[in-house]
C-alpha cells in the first residue's frame, strides 16, 4: 500500500497491469553493469512519452501498428507485422538488404536493434499463399444462415 500513498500523494496513477518485455544485462567489461528486467503497461491516451535526458537521449513513442505502417511504406516492403518483441517484415526478392532496410529505417527516425534475415518458414509460405487467394477473391460477401 506504500506504492499507492506514493501514487497519490504525487498525482500519478499506477499501472494495474504490466506486460513483461524483456531482461537486459549490460555487455561484460563495463564499469557499472546492470541485470535489469522491463515490463510495459498502457499509458493514458492523454500522456506525453518522455526520456531522461541522461541515460537515454533520443526516442521515438508510437504504437506498434505506426511502425508498422511505416514499414510498410518503404520501397520493396510487401507487408509487415508484429512477431514476438519485434516486427517482420517481407520484402520483394532482391529488392533490399537487411543493412538497407535498416539504414532506411535509421533514416526515418527509428532506433533498429538488429535487421537480419530471416528464411520463410513452412506456416509463412501456407500463411502467405492463404492471404494471397484471400486478396484474389476479392471482399467477403454477406453470410446469411
Amino acid at each position: 500500500m506504500a506504492v499507492a500513498r506514493l501514487g497519490e500523494a504525487r498525482d500519478v496513477s499506477l499501472a494495474r497491469e504490466l506486460a513483461y518485455f524483456g531482461h537486459w544485462i549490460t555487455a561484460p567489461g563495463r564499469a557499472r553493469r546492470f541485470d535489469t528486467r522491463f515490463f510495459l503497461a498502457h499509458a493514458p491516451e492523454d500522456q506525453a512519452g518522455a526520456h531522461d535526458g541522461v541515460e537515454l537521449v533520443a526516442s521515438l513513442w508510437l504504437r506498434p501498428q505506426e511502425a508498422i505502417e511505416v514499414l510498410s511504406r518503404f520501397p520493396g516492403v510487401l507487408g509487415a507485422a508484429l512477431f514476438g518483441g519485434g516486427i517482420h517484415a517481407a520484402v520483394e526478392r532482391g529488392s533490399a538488404t537487411p543493412a538497407g532496410i535498416a539504414e532506411a529505417i535509421r533514416s526515418a527516425g527509428f532506433a533498429v536493434q538488429r535487421a537480419e534475415e530471416i528464411a520463410p518458414t513452412l506456416e509463412d509460405v501456407f500463411v502467405s499463399l492463404v492471404e494471397g487467394r484471400d486478396r484474389a477473391a476479392g471482399p467477403v460477401g454477406e453470410v446469411r444462415g
